[in-house]
Order: C-alpha cells, then sequence, then structure tokens
C-alpha cells in the first residue's frame, strides 16, 4: 500500500486492491468448483461403469449357474438312464444264467435217458444175440 497524502485515495487503491483479490478468488473458486464438479462427474461416470459392470458379471454369473444346472441335470438323467439300463442288462443276463442252467440240467438229464436206453438197448441186443446163437446151434 502507497501511503498518499489523499486519504480517499488511498482507500480507494485499498478498495480497488480487495476488490481484485475478490476478484481473484472468485476467479480461483469457480475454477475449484468446476474441477470439484468435473471430478463429481468423472466419479459418477466411473461408479455408473462400475455399477454396470458388476450387474454384467452378477447376470453373466447368474446364467452360468443356471447353465451349470441345466448340464447337471441333463447328466443326472443320464446317469440314471444308464443305471436302468445297467439293472435291465443285469437282470437279463441272471435270467440268461438261469436258462442256461435249467438248459445243461436238462441235457444231463437227457444224457442219463439215453444212457439208460443204451443199457437197455445193449441188454437187448446181448439177448437177442444169445437167442440168435441158440437158435443157430
Amino acid at each position: 500500500m502507497n501511503l498518499n497524502h489523499n486519504p480517499l485515495q488511498n482507500l480507494a487503491q485499498h478498495v480497488a486492491s480487495l476488490q481484485k483479490r475478490l476478484s481473484e478468488m472468485d476467479h480461483r473458486l469457480e475454477t475449484t468448483n468446476d474441477r470439484l464438479m468435473n471430478l463429481a462427474k468423472a466419479s459418477k461416470d466411473r461408479f455408473d461403469r462400475v455399477q454396470s459392470l458388476v450387474a454384467s458379471l452378477d447376470f453373466a454369473h447368474k446364467k452360468s449357474i443356471e447353465d451349470l444346472k441345466l448340464e447337471l441335470s441333463k447328466i443326472s438323467g443320464q446317469i440314471t438312464q444308464k443305471r436302468i439300463i445297467d439293472t435291465r442288462i443285469e437282470e437279463a443276463l441272471k435270467k440268461h444264467n438261469e436258462m442256461a442252467s435249467q438248459v445243461e440240467l436238462r441235457l444231463q438229464d437227457l444224457k442219463k435217458t439215453l444212457s439208460a436206453h443204451d443199457m437197455k438197448f445193449s441188454k437187448v441186443e446181448s439177448w437177442v444175440n444169445h437167442i440168435e446163437m441158440k437158435q443157430f446151434k
């Protein structure tokens, strides 16, 4: 501050200096306010993008879980079908083995019967031979 002899002139210079400082402060305040608004907008944009990404990830996660459940359900159904088929095959094999055992028993019975008939036939044949020999003597 310059000390002139005119107090009004000093006061006017002082007021002008204060107005200039106020104007600079207003300008700095506006600049700071603009920067804060830009930062707030950028933060909001980032938050919106993050929120959108989280929503996308959540949707993808839920879809993956649903796809996994569907796939597990299909696999479970296939396993159930294979178990049913395996059970039917086991039952068919069991019946086949039972039938094979029955056939074997019948064959053994037939062999015994044939063997008995062979013995009877042999006895009859030897008796016939014996009679024929007696006749020719």
